[in-house]
């Protein structure tokens, strides 16, 4: 394992390296409200001796002054805007909303005797995404935004250079700077519906506990215009662009029904993806100044075509992450939500942690590159454990489920020809350091090359089946 990561290391790392993230120091030509220096302060106050879980009212001020300045930054790259302020328009219920979230989650601890941190969590999300992205891959150039819609292809001018050719045909595509910002607010939202989850689920307990009293007539439902808007939103993340005449002059945007077909059911499951989604355009007047070709008789230029774009792709990003119906084939923006949100597992107190002594959680990233991400999690005693074995069940379990999950969202699918030559390998390590040890590993290349090995032991894949797992614990001694 490489160095180990915890929540001291990314701290110290970000009070380093804030200064020079982009959207961070800007500052509008109009300002009211100097945010920077709130940061500065706020994240300097940071103790990288505590665990983020234990400083959530710090938090709470840093969060909204980041999806402020990230919305704000974003803005100001708007060419279609003239002169450019500093408001925000809508974080202020936003933020309003995240504090009466972190209030309310108090309760959600109940809700499970596994129900964890969702607060200090989105944090660890977004600095392990910054962390990676500027360490690992120098910046965010290279997170895919599906921007390549936007390049251009004019003609080369008499006398003009190949590099200047270049940047004229590049000079609307999506900056580094604006999907590091993207990047911003998508990680720091993407759970601002978890709370609607988990509600639903309540109130599904409670329906069937009181049916035992015939009472059957407990309901919790959207009006009927919060289904008409939300099924809006929906169209709006499941659409694309369409290039109408070939030169990239005008846009139109068109429904990917398979899309919308997911994320329907998504809402259905009331999965906090697409609802914390809701919450956002609801919220943010940026997102509702989304330019969206809803009928073909506006079509849409080259910068309302890019606006559209950057809200779309935040947006989708926070939908898929829960929804495992979407499957992914490179390392976009939904994909680094993704990946990094299942690796986040370490700091996130439950209920249950009030009553079980669980074992210690060590995080490490040992490759991440465009083309290949490999992590590993290693679990080891940090107290005496009396009852190792269900230890021991309970971190093959977590095995089992982050290979299906990873099987199913890396699946057979259309344009699949994008993964050849490698260009998606995920590697996922597990060691099981209770007593003694035990090495999970798990190497996917492509939907035909799965790896599976159990302590130096490669397992064929027509051994991963459901029904097979516990079988093949069994015989390769797994069993303690």
């Amino acid at each position: 394992m490489s160095d180990p990561i915890d929540d001291k290391t990314l701290i110290i790392w970000f009070k380093r390296a804030y200064k020079d993230i982009e959207f961070i120091k800007h500052k509008p030509n109009y300002q009211r409200i100097d945010r920077f220096s709130r940061l500065k302060d706020s994240i300097g106050r940071l103790n990288h001796e505590k665990n983020l879980f234990e400083q959530k009212d710090l938090l709470i001020k840093i969060w909204k002054d980041l999806v402020a300045t990230a919305v704000i930054f974003l803005k100001s790259k708007d060419e279609r805007e003239t002169f450019n302020d500093d408001g925000d328009y809508g974080v202020d219920d936003l933020g309003d909303f995240f504090q009466s979230y972190c209030d309310f989650e108090k309760l959600l601890y109940g809700s499970s005797e596994f129900y964890r941190d969702h607060v200090s969590h989105v944090f660890q999300v977004f600095l392990l995404g910054e962390k990676f992205v500027r360490e690992k891959l120098k910046d965010f150039s290279s997170i895919d935004v599906g921007d390549n819609k936007l390049k251009q292809n004019f003609e080369k001018k008499e006398g003009e250079s190949e590099a200047d050719l270049q940047k004229r045909n590049e000079q609307k595509l999506i900056s580094n700077d604006e999907r590091e910002a993207m990047w911003c607010i998508a990680s720091l939202t993407h759970d601002l519906g978890y709370p609607t989850e988990v509600v639903n689920k309540i109130h599904d307990g409670l329906r069937k506990m009181l049916t035992i009293f015939n009472i059957q007539d407990v309901s919790y439902i959207l009006s009927q215009q919060s289904q008409q808007f939300n099924d809006s939103i929906i169209k709006l993340i499941s659409s694309d662009l369409i290039d109408t005449d070939g030169k990239k002059q005008y846009f139109a945007t068109h429904t990917q029904a398979k899309y919308y077909f997911k994320y329907s059911r998504s809402i259905e499951k009331w999965d906090h993806g697409i609802e914390s989604c809701i919450v956002l355009v609801k919220s943010l007047v940026y997102f509702l100044e989304t330019d969206y070709s809803i009928d073909e008789r506006k079509l849409m230029d080259i910068n309302d075509a890019r606006q559209f774009l950057i809200r779309q792709r935040i947006l989708r990003a926070i939908a898929s992450h829960n929804c495992d119906f979407i499957y992914h084939l490179k390392l976009d923006l939904s994909f680094l939500l993704k990946i990094i949100d299942e690796m986040q597992e370490w700091g996130r107190p439950s209920l249950n942690d009030l009553f079980m002594t669980h074992p210690k959680i060590t995080f490490s990233i040992d490759k991440f590159e465009v083309k290949a991400i490999e992590y590993s999690i290693l679990f080891s005693i940090k107290d005496e454990i009396k009852d190792k074995n269900e230890i021991h069940i309970n971190i093959k379990e977590y095995f089992r489920r982050s290979v299906n999950k990873y099987i199913k969202i890396l699946r057979s699918a259309v344009d699949g020809k994008e993964r050849e030559g490698d260009k998606l390998v995920l590697t996922l390590n597990v060691i099981d350091n209770i007593e003694g040890e035990n090495r999970y590993k798990f190497v996917h290349k492509n939907p035909q090359m799965i790896i599976l090995t159990l302590n130096d032991t490669e397992i064929e894949l027509e051994d991963l089946a459901e029904d097979k797992w516990d079988t093949l614990y069994k015989t390769y001694k797994l069993e303690k």
